[in-house]
């Protein structure tokens, strides 16, 4: 451990503190990588104060904001600003409906699997002779 600790001061040295992302929400930590693409952590940083500024960074407020998302995606960077507003939507939408929680979307596959299973299990009986 002191190894690496020495590592890290090195680096610090080098290039200074780092600092992470405002959040450790997963959630906002999604919207924090979708408000600025190929964008250096000013860039992101500023796209990101934007977006709390003039919407929020609840999924609430997201689901409910105007599409001037787009604006606030295009001053992340000019990759598919389009593209992540409607991600930060479907994101927003996804949570409102319940459809991506990890339970759910592991039952839901649980399920499909036992329904293949069954199915299986019929075609089986179907098929054997006797």
């Amino acid at each position: 451990m002191k190894r690496l600790d020495g590592f890290v001061k090195r680096l610090q040295a080098l290039h200074g503190e780092q600092s992470g992302p405002p959040t450790a929400d997963p959630s906002r930590s999604v919207l924090w990588e979708y408000v600025a693409y190929l964008a250096d952590d000013k860039k992101r940083l500023a796209a990101w104060t934007l977006l709390e500024q003039r919407v929020g960074t609840d999924l609430d407020a997201i689901l409910s904001a105007p599409m001037h998302l787009v604006e606030i995606t295009r001053s992340g960077g000019s990759v598919a600003p389009e593209g992540r507003a409607e991600k930060m939507k479907r994101l927003a939408r996804c949570d409102e409906i319940g459809t991506c929680s990890a339970p759910r979307v592991f039952a839901a596959a649980s399920a499909r699997t036992n329904r293949v299973s069954e199915s299986e299990s019929a075609l089986s009986r179907l098929l054997s002779p006797g």
